[in-house]
C-alpha cells in the first residue's frame, strides 16, 4: 500500500539587504548530519539552534517545505552575529507499508537565509531527497539511495491544483498574468513500488529536465526476512 502524506512546496521570498549586518552562516554540515539522523531515527518535529521547539506546524507557511503531515523535520540555526543562516526542512512525504518493513521517501530543501528576518532569494535554495527502508522491528532507517539537486536543476512552475484555481478565477489577461506571478520553485516527489521485483522507482517533479529512477531493493528487503 503506498500512502502519500505530503506535498513538497517552496514559497520565494525577495532577497532584501540587511544593511552592515554580517551575511555570516554557521557551518552547515553538521546541520545536514543532524537532519539525517533524525531521519533515520524516525524523530520529527523543529529544532531552533538546537533545542526541540513544542511548536506543531498547522498548515503551510512561508519558510516550511512541505504540508504538514505530523513527519516534518524542521532545522532553523543562524549565526550569533545576527546575519545569514540556514532553513532546512522537509520530512517524509510517501511511504510503502510492506509487512516486515516500510519504504520511505523524504525530501529536504536547504535555503541560505540572510538577515535577521531569514529572507531569501531563488538562488539560495537546492534540494535533496532520500529514499529509506525501515525495519518494523527496530525502527530505524537504512539510507538506501539520496539525491542531490541545485539550484541550476530547479524549473519555475506552477503547481497543478493552483494552475486549476487560477483558470477557474480569471480569463483573458488577468489570467495570464494570474499565472506569471504563480511561478516558482516548486518541487515534488513521489515513490512508487513494484511488488514482484522488489523495485521503487522515484519521480521528483519540478524540475528543469523530468526525473525518474528505478532503484531495486529486493537484497535490502530479503536482507530483513
Amino acid at each position: 500500500m503506498i500512502v502519500r502524506l505530503a506535498r513538497f512546496l517552496v514559497v520565494i521570498l525577495p532577497l532584501v539587504t540587511q544593511g552592515c549586518l554580517l551575511d555570516i552562516a554557521p557551518a552547515r554540515e553538521p546541520l545536514d548530519a543532524t537532519w539525517q539522523a533524525h531521519m533515520l531515527a524516525g524523530e520529527y518535529g523543529q529544532w531552533f539552534h538546537g533545542e526541540k521547539s513544542t511548536y506543531v506546524r498547522t498548515g503551510r507557511e512561508i519558510h516550511s517545505s512541505t504540508y504538514t503531515t505530523g513527519y516534518n523535520i524542521d532545522i532553523i540555526e543562524q549565526s550569533t552575529f545576527g546575519g545569514g543562516g540556514w532553513s532546512i526542512g522537509g520530512g517524509m512525504v510517501a511511504r510503502v507499508v510492506r509487512p516486515h518493513e516500510d519504504v520511505e521517501l523524504f525530501g529536504k530543501r536547504i535555503a541560505r537565509t540572510h538577515g535577521l528576518m531569514r529572507t531569501v532569494s531563488d538562488t539560495d535554495h537546492s534540494f535533496e531527497f532520500f529514499l529509506v527502508v525501515r525495519p518494523r522491528a527496530t525502527g530505524h532507517g537504512r539510507l538506501v539511495k539520496r539525491w542531490i539537486l541545485f539550484y541550476e536543476e530547479l524549473g519555475r512552475v506552477i503547481p497543478p491544483a493552483l494552475e486549476r484555481n487560477l483558470r477557474a478565477q480569471y480569463t483573458g489577461a488577468e489570467l495570464e498574468n494570474a499565472l506569471a506571478r504563480s511561478k516558482g520553485i516548486h518541487v515534488d516527489g513521489y515513490l512508487d513500488f513494484d511488488e514482484p521485483s522488489m523495485t521503487a522507482t522515484v519521480t521528483i517533479t519540478g524540475l528543469v529536465q523530468p526525473f525518474q529512477e528505478r532503484v531495486d531493493l529486493s537484497q535490502e528487503l530479503l536482507a530483513i526476512r
